[in-house]
């Protein structure tokens, strides 16, 4: 049977944690607490650090394995880092504590503590909004930003609670 990448979860049995993933090869998975929070992510492996940073940051409800196909290519030309945002994939789920703001923060201390260098953060939908947000807050931190099909036309108060799931999406009980 092939990989499921879309059925990697974090689930307890008893004490023990027990993960599933869907291995890409030429990357090594890793986890890194960022404020209190367990963020995982995907790195390109041999590290890389010649090569300029990418991090690829994932929409709604996609973890980092949405960008495998374009991984491999990636890596010959970047040392890449693929995350899984909070919440999302094999990341910690934080109910009520989910905003563009905090994940944006997560974003930016996943760039201080892992990365260690400026990057280039490529995100797609909220995944842009995310990295902008990072540029926004932290410029010394960011080379540069793509941003897919980030939905921009929704990010402002109150507009984003009153024309969009997206408010929805993030607020838990």
């Amino acid at each position: 049977a092939g990989c499921r990448w879309w059925a990697s979860t974090r689930s307890w049995q008893g004490d023990a944690m027990v993960r599933s993933s869907c291995p890409l090869p030429g990357f090594t998975e890793h986890d890194a607490v960022i404020d209190g929070v367990t963020i995982h992510y995907a790195e390109s492996t041999p590290p890389r650090p010649d090569l300029p940073a990418v991090v690829l940051v994932p929409g709604q409800s996609m973890p980092w394995h949405s960008y495998r196909k374009v991984m491999p290519t990636l890596a010959r030309h970047f040392h890449v880092f693929a995350t899984d945002v909070r919440g999302h994939g094999l990341s910690q789920h934080t109910p009520g504590a989910y905003s563009f703001a905090r994940c944006g923060q997560d974003l930016v201390e996943f760039l201080r503590t892992v990365v260690k260098r400026p990057a280039i953060c490529s995100g797609n939908s909220s995944g842009g909004i995310i990295a902008i947000w990072a540029a926004a807050h932290a410029p010394e931190l960011v080379a540069a930003v793509h941003a897919e099909d980030p939905p921009l036309f929704s990010t402002e108060w109150p507009r984003l609670k009153d024309d969009t799931w997206v408010h929805g999406f993030f607020e838990h009980t």
